[in-house]
This record gives structure tokens, C-alpha cells and sequence, in this order.
């Protein structure tokens, strides 16, 4: 008796790419950027567990997904990437029943608010009544604020005294009041400075492509901060010394003091880091 022949096994199916979550993309362009943790928390103004949690695709860990898409797209315009793509990939990572998506959320800001329907019954009455107060009120505060034109005031002006009549003795001047004419006071001279006078260091940026810059001054005060497009020029003063930090540093033209400065010496990766005094 012959054996039946096993039957062919199947060709097994490829598995699927494995698809990068949101936060694995934005941790490997700040590992790249030679960003840390603690320094995207401090610009964000977000705890570094938050930060953490959001590269880790840990969402669960994060508030509301308003919070989420606000955090995605903040630390998106950091890192000089495209805020509204990866806002829409977070919306596809979390799916449906999470909250309306962007999409949604714009259909119905742009949606017409319905009318209301006319009030029947007993709500009719309280609307009636409600409109008959607001009336009474508008007419007694018309009534408050007329006042009836005022009569016309006798001229509180001096009379000149009446011209004698003509006789043969020659004739005496009149004393005839004449109104004092005040002058006009002199305009007191007001001393203008000019905010640049107390400028002591001026800093001007060309861009050739999209960076980002933050200029802090002596105080620890941010003088320039944000990302800019190719073709931009921005300058910022204040007083020295100047920490500066430049993403996309090869993209970037800095001037200081009529005299560029080479960013090549001070960039790790992509980002400047440097000290203008």
C-alpha cells in the first residue's frame, strides 16, 4: 500500500515593516542635532519625563491628545521639521476614538452655526418678557443721559460806555476796555533717546536655509529666538556677552560687531554653540 504524499507547505508571508513611531523619529533627529533630553524640556518648558515618555511612544503616559498634537508640533519647530506631518502620523499612531483628529477639528471651525428655533409655550413668554425689560432699561438710560438744550447765557463781556453826543469841545479819547490776549505757553523741549543708544553689541543673521536661532544676553534674557527660512536676515542687540545657539549651522551667516564669525570651529553635528563677548 503506496503513502500519500505530504501536501506542499505554504509560502510563508513577509511580515510587515516595522512602522517608526512619532517620538523614534523626533529622538533620532535631536540625537543627531547633539540635543539632550534636559535641554528640549528646558526650551519646551516640559518635564524631561514628558519628553521621555513622548519618544518612547508612551502616549498613555501624556495628557490629552490636544496636549499631544501641541507637544508634537513645539518639539517638531525645534528640530526644523514639518510640525503638521508628524502631528498627522501621532493622529494615525493613536487612532480612532482617541478625539477628533486635525482634519475634523477644521470641518468644524468652518461649520455655520445653525439657527435656533423660535421659542414656543412658556419659554416664549420668558423671552418676551425678558426682551420687554432690556427695552424699558434702554429707554430710561436715553432718558438719564438726555438733558434739555441750555438756555443762551447773557455775555458776561464788559459793555463799552455809551458815545456822548457831539458837541463844540474837542473830542477825548474813550475809555474803551481792551480785552488782555493771553500767550500762548511755550512748548516745553522733551529730550528723545533712542532705544539703540543703550544697545552695546548688535548680532545680524543671514539664512540660506531653515535654522533656528536663540541668542541669550548678559541678564540670561532671550533676545532672538525662532526658526527661519531660506533667504531671512534677522539681527538682535543687547548687552554682552552673547550665548549663542545655531541649528543648521552650515546654513547660517552670523555677523558680530561689523566682523563675521566662522560657526565651523563650534558646531557639533548641526548645532552651534558659542559665547560672544
Amino acid at each position: 500500500m503506496m503513502e500519500e504524499s505530504a501536501a506542499p507547505a505554504k509560502d510563508e508571508e513577509p511580515a510587515p515593516p516595522t512602522r517608526t513611531h512619532v517620538g523614534a523619529k523626533l529622538r533620532a533627529i535631536r540625537e543627531q542635532q547633539g540635543l539632550s533630553i534636559g535641554d528640549v524640556a528646558q526650551r519646551l518648558k516640559y518635564a524631561p519625563r514628558q519628553v521621555q515618555a513622548l519618544e518612547e511612544g508612551r502616549y498613555e503616559a501624556l495628557p490629552s491628545l490636544t496636549f499631544q498634537r501641541g507637544f508634537v508640533r513645539g518639539y517638531a519647530k525645534l528640530l526644523g521639521l514639518d510640525g503638521g506631518t508628524l502631528v498627522a502620523e501621532l493622529e494615525f499612531e493613536i487612532g480612532p476614538g482617541s478625539g477628533p483628529n486635525t482634519e475634523q477639528l477644521q470641518r468644524v471651525a468652518y461649520t455655520q452655526p445653525a439657527l435656533s428655533s423660535r421659542p414656543t409655550g412658556q419659554s416664549a413668554w420668558r423671552w418676551i418678557f425678558a426682551m420687554a425689560i432690556v427695552i424699558v432699561a434702554i429707554g430710561g438710560f436715553s432718558l438719564h443721559q438726555w438733558e434739555p438744550p441750555a438756555l443762551v447765557k447773557a455775555s458776561s463781556q464788559p459793555i463799552p460806555p455809551a458815545i456822548p453826543a457831539p458837541t463844540n469841545e474837542p473830542p477825548r479819547a474813550l475809555d474803551v476796555p481792551v480785552p488782555e490776549r493771553s500767550l500762548p505757553l511755550p512748548t516745553p523741549l522733551i529730550e528723545q533717546r533712542s532705544d539703540a543708544s543703550r544697545v552695546e553689541g548688535r548680532l545680524q543673521f543671514a539664512f540660506s536655509g531653515e535654522s533656528w536661532v536663540e541668542v541669550r544676553d548678559a541678564a540670561g534674557g532671550v533676545v532672538l529666538s525662532g526658526t527661519f527660512r531660506n533667504g531671512a536676515e534677522q539681527s538682535a542687540g543687547g548687552r554682552p556677552p552673547f550665548d549663542v545657539t545655531v541649528g543648521n549651522a552650515r546654513l547660517v551667516k552670523l555677523t558680530y560687531r561689523g566682523a563675521e564669525v566662522d560657526l565651523v570651529p563650534y558646531t557639533k553635528v548641526t548645532v552651534a554653540r558659542l559665547q560672544l563677548k
